[in-house]
């Protein structure tokens, strides 16, 4: 008799983006795949802090670069600074190298 294979790990994200049509867009779109869940989206660095002080330390942190209130750098900062172990991946229209370049200054872990 084989076996089933052992359960997968299903990767927690916090999503931040403040446009609110990509952010809903590309949630669903992470939701689909069996290893990835978000749970909760938030539209600038200051509601990712609110929540990761408040709640449950996702796996991932994802977001956009340029928000009001808290832009992404300030966010990768913090985020790096009192969770590290929280990956933290740039999603962003901007593909500046100056822009890939500050985000790993800042601790990002990926850019996309």
């Amino acid at each position: 008799m084989k076996l089933p294979p052992p359960p997968r790990k299903k990767y927690s994200i916090l999503y931040a983006d403040d446009h609110h049509l990509i952010r809903e867009a590309l949630c669903k779109q992470i939701d689909l795949f069996d290893d990835f869940e978000v749970i909760k989206q938030c539209c600038n660095g200051q509601e990712v802090i609110q929540y990761l002080e408040a709640y449950q330390q996702p796996d991932i942190v994802m977001l956009d670069l340029q928000m009001p209130v808290m832009d992404g750098y300030a966010t990768i900062q913090w985020v790096k600074e009192n969770s590290p172990a929280i990956k933290v991946l740039v999603a962003t229209i901007f593909d500046y190298e100056a822009a890939r370049a500050i985000s790993r200054n800042y601790g990002a872990d990926n850019f996309i």
